[in-house]
């Protein structure tokens, strides 16, 4: 793109030839492809750069330190600044901008929560209080007398389970948890143990007791082997002004050279590539406090993750900032809902949805925005289909372009975008309640074959696949709301607050298809999210980095990244902190400020998981609660 001062104006021209041949297709010539478009700023500059965050490597799956950083470049005017880009002292271009020009510096690695709450076999009496299927052993509830109730805790590196006690446990807030039984790791002095505290069961097991310190810690022994327990820079304080510290370690970083490239179409000027956005959402009962049964139509506000419908207005905000970038141009949006069981709740909120295929894009970014009006109702119910949800749309994608004569092939003529929404993993596959093991391995392969599904078709269709996964804690009464899902095939790991961590097989359908994975933890943080994506599928960069400590941790699953991004170009500077304070915004909250992108050490997973967290870093919660 050509500098200009603002006293000149340049009228660029859409290409009809180009555009309107596929974005018929998508929609939107109807409105105008040879729409002038104008743009106006000073001479360009630039201002500023946003990490999206770290990936590991080839699909997510290797259990070594390599990984990619991406970014987003931005001017004064906050359009993004690609190959080709002409700047104030500087012609964006390989040769003059390259790996060298990225420095990465205060390298830490984070546990993702050191307090290892899991759920395990339910406690029972006199064969009372047992679900349908399980039968009271031994004071637990289980399908026969050779079960162990620390089957649960095993995947998480803990091997007993032990009801809760509030004499001994330090669980602030943890109400109605007597009849609660949460996994431990066994121990013979209190050195052993994260809480500091080695004690004896009646019948004489001896355990660790457990600590509820959520994200932080107070001493050494809190943190797993090779962590510290430090305070970090940034830091506002937690209530009264208290200081707060983190089980984290440092760790170094190196920057490969010559892996920097830029991941999303060159800029073309008036030649454009078309563009197809697909902003995909979550309607599952969860969001409203629904039960996951198909039938369960209780509204418990004190289970439901997004109450205040901040999802819905970060997704406006979304494609109001979408329509206003330079590369808005050629650019069709769609707008999709999903829930159920099956790709039937998979649906279109846009666009023609009587012909065949269904045509859900429009140019119009105010008919997209009010579309997601029709999300804010609670009268929606059930499961969540992430993995249908991605196979739908991708497959729409590619039936659009072998409907449409002029589309040879996708990767050709346009760039494709799912940007997706979920509070929580697929729990789209059900068995029957009480299922024999053979049932529930069927199952399990079910759910495996939906997620390879869903990263073929999307290879397939050649579109990038990014997931905002809103992981929002329910309160310490979540036990009492959040019933057991018997019928779930892949029971979701959760903690005592109802939250799984961070899920393996999201970042590993992002990560196959070019997209990326984000973890939030409070709805007030997705609106920085939706906005970093906006510039994300408009312009990516990547450079390929080691973060040294991920080859040494002893603990499989998932840990947050923290690091000091710079970027120097057109004889600047700028910087961009992964920190648990680097969003500063007014709340001054950890789940709101957090910048911080989860990465993953995966040497001997579950395969059959998608490469579920284990260790003992407690991340993902335990036992079958269900959304």
């Amino acid at each position: 793109m050509v500098a200009m001062n603002r006293t000149m104006r340049t009228r660029s021209l859409v290409n009809p030839t180009l555009a309107c041949g596929l974005m018929l297709t998508l929609g939107v010539c109807a409105l105008g492809c040879d729409t002038v478009a104008e743009i106006s700023f000073d001479i360009r500059k630039y201002d500023r750069v946003a990490a999206s965050g770290v990936t590991n490597v080839n699909a997510c799956l290797d259990d070594d330190s390599r990984a990619e950083l991406r970014f987003v470049l931005l001017d004064q005017e906050n359009n993004v600044i690609r190959p080709g880009d002409q700047l104030s002292t500087v012609t964006v271009e390989a040769a003059s901008f390259n790996s060298n020009n990225v420095s990465l510096e205060q390298g830490r690695l984070y546990s993702v929560s050191p307090k290892g709450l899991l759920l395990c076999a339910q406690q029972c009496a006199d064969g009372a209080g047992c679900d349908v299927g399980l039968e009271c052993f031994d004071g637990f509830c289980l399908k026969t007398s050779e079960d162990s109730p620390a089957d649960a805790c095993l995947t998480a590196g803990m091997d007993q389970c032990q009801p809760y006690r509030s004499e001994i446990d330090a669980l602030d807030g943890f109400l109605g948890t007597e009849k609660v039984s949460l996994c431990r790791s066994t121990c013979a002095a209190d050195a052993d143990c994260p809480s500091g505290s080695c004690v004896a069961s009646p019948e004489g097991a001896m355990y660790c007791a457990l600590s509820d310190i959520g994200d932080f810690c107070t001493t050494r022994n809190q943190c797993q082997s090779g962590f510290e327990c430090l305070p970090i820079e940034g830091d506002r304080g937690g209530p009264g002004g208290t200081e707060r510290k983190f089980c984290t370690r440092e760790t170094t970083l190196q920057v490969a050279n010559g892996s920097m490239a830029f991941v999303s179409p060159p800029a073309q000027g008036v030649n454009e590539a078309p563009r197809a956005i697909a902003l995909v959402m979550d309607n599952s009962g969860s969001l409203f406090g629904r039960g996951v049964v198909e039938d369960d139509r209780t509204v418990k506000l004190n289970r439901a993750t997004d109450p205040d419908l901040f999802r819905i207005a970060s997704g406006k905000a979304f494609l109001l900032n979408l329509n206003s970038k330079s590369y808005r141009q050629n650019t069709g949006i769609s707008v999709w809902s999903f829930r159920g069981e099956s790709e039937l709740g998979v649906k279109p909120l846009t666009g023609r949805i009587d012909v065949s295929p269904v045509n859900p894009y429009v140019g119009n970014f105010d008919v997209a925005r009010t579309s997601l009006d029709r999300l804010s109702s609670d009268s929606d119910f059930g499961r969540s289909n992430v993995f249908q949800a991605v196979t739908v749309v991708s497959q729409n994608m590619i039936d659009l372009c072998n409907d449409n004569p002029n589309c040879q092939t996708l990767s050709d003529l346009r760039d494709t975008s799912i940007v997706l929404f979920t509070d929580g993993p697929d729990d789209s596959v059900t068995i029957t309640p009480g299922a024999d093991e053979a049932e529930r391995q069927l199952g399990r392969e079910r759910w495996q074959a939906n997620l390879d599904e869903a990263v073929a078709v999307a290879q397939a269709a050649g579109t990038k696949v990014f997931i905002i996964h809103l992981d929002r804690g329910v309160g310490p009464d979540g036990l009492e709301t959040m019933a057991a899902d018997p019928a779930n095939a892949v029971p979701a790991l959760r903690d005592a607050q109802g939250r799984t961590g961070p899920l393996a097989e999201f970042s590993q359908l992002a990560c196959a298809t070019g997209g990326q994975y984000v973890y939030v933890t409070d709805p007030f943080g997705l609106n920085f999210y939706f906005d970093l994506l906006t510039d994300l599928v408009g312009g990516t960069w990547k450079v390929d980095m080691a973060i040294e400590a991920l080859d040494s941790v002893t603990n499989n699953g998932a840990y947050r990244f923290g690091a000091n991004v710079s970027v120097n170009l057109d004889n600047r500077t700028e910087s961009f902190f992964m920190s648990p304070f680097g969003i500063q915004t007014s709340l001054g909250k950890i789940e709101t400020d957090d910048s911080r992108p989860v990465v993953f050490k995966r040497k001997g997973l579950d395969a059959a998981r998608g490469g579920q967290p284990g260790g003992g870093d407690g991340d993902d919660g335990g036992g079958d609660s269900g959304r």
